[in-house]
């Protein structure tokens, strides 16, 4: 049966985000003497560089202001300094058994609990196993991978820290019974995980790091970990056939 729990979210504010300009740049100026002695100055023009691609569903979030929920974390590009997202307490009913508490920003949060009550009406019951992470949290995390199956593997299964996408406060590691609780990659090929990765972009969710991606990801398949980012750019995500790294990136756009 559907679980009935509310949840009070306070909205929190947005971040902003400044595009910072540098100073105008003059145009070099060659000088070149006449036959009559008087002086041509020549402007050589720069050239101008073309914009990178943005993909429709960050311009989108851009213009209503929820840009942060496309912010990117990843290999190559770090969260900024300090970043700490305003989060909720997540139910327990949607966390394992047992676990500790767990914590998403409020949009995420309502997102997941419609995704996981929808779940438990089609027949399947999934729970939260991890969900945020502080930067000092990543560090204690990285750093126990590193102990238990050494630097270059941990690169693979975890993320440094201020390059982790539960940093954001929008990603969600979950589980069920089929998998014995665990994050394994069986629950891709479980009923439950089949039904998650269905309709996951239905609720603005999007799998962050798919099958057979490890080159563009820069990490293994993981069909447990699910990466928020509202329903305009999963449904763009969707769509592209591309992971989310490129879609974030503007890569299904040219340029």
């Amino acid at each position: 049966m559907m679980r009935q729990i509310g949840l009070g979210l306070l909205v929190v504010g947005a971040l902003l985000f400044v595009a910072c300009g540098g100073d105008e740049d003059e145009s070099p100026v060659t000088i070149q003497p006449t036959s009559e002695a008087t002086v041509v100055a020549t402007v050589v023009p720069t050239a101008t560089p073309e914009p990178e691609p943005v993909t429709a569903c960050v311009q989108s979030m851009v213009s209503d202001g929820t840009e942060h929920l496309v912010m990117r974390a990843d290999k190559e590009q770090a969260l900024p300094d300090g970043y700490t997202p305003e989060v909720v307490q997540l139910p327990l009913a949607y966390i394992l058994a047992g676990w500790t508490e767990q914590y998403l920003i409020p949009e995420a949060a309502e997102a997941l609990m419609a995704m996981l009550d929808a779940a438990t009406e089609a027949g399947h019951v999934i729970v939260v196993r991890s969900s945020y992470r502080s930067y000092d949290e990543q560090v204690a995390t990285f750093a126990y991978w590193v102990s238990q199956v050494g630097q270059e593997q941990a690169e693979r299964e975890s993320a440094l820290p201020g390059h982790s996408e539960h940093q954001l406060g929008q990603t969600v590691d979950v589980t069920s019974a089929a998998v014995g609780w665990q994050l394994s990659q069986a629950l891709g090929d479980t009923p439950e995980g089949v039904w998650l990765h269905a309709h996951l972009a239905e609720f603005g969710f999007a799998l962050s790091y798919p099958p057979g991606e490890e080159e563009t990801t820069g990490y293994i398949y993981e069909p447990w970990h699910l990466r928020y980012v509202g329903t305009s750019c999963a449904t763009e995500w969707q769509a592209s056939g591309l992971t989310l790294i490129e879609v974030l990136r503007g890569d299904h756009l040219g340029g």
